[in-house]
């Protein structure tokens, strides 16, 4: 994913970055849902998507779309399609609302 951010800069676009313990990463990704795409043989990661999973002050669930990530080397071979089908089968699965 480093390339990909790194790509992403190259063209203008910036990001931040934190530390966070294993713990806090628990607690910030409690109502969230992460898809990863990766090769099995070489254990290289090709791919994540997240949903948030949220509920609005009416007490109506819905999900969104957090991020999509594709690696450079993975492009064009239809993983960004594939996580985004797994996203819309879960979601709509669960039958909530989807944003």
């Amino acid at each position: 994913m480093r390339v990909s951010f790194e790509e992403l800069m190259r063209e203008g676009l910036h990001f931040t970055c934190s530390s966070m313990t294993v713990e806090h990463f628990k607690d910030k990704t409690n109502n969230e849902i992460v898809l990863v795409a990766w090769n099995e043989d070489s254990k290289v990661l090709l791919g994540i998507a997240t949903i948030t999973l949220t509920t609005n002050p009416k007490g109506v669930k819905y999900d969104y779309l957090e991020y999509v990530a594709i690696s450079p080397s993975a492009k064009r071979r239809g993983i960004g399609y594939e996580l985004l089908e797994e996203i819309i089968n879960i979601v709509t699965n669960d039958g909530e609302n989807v944003f």
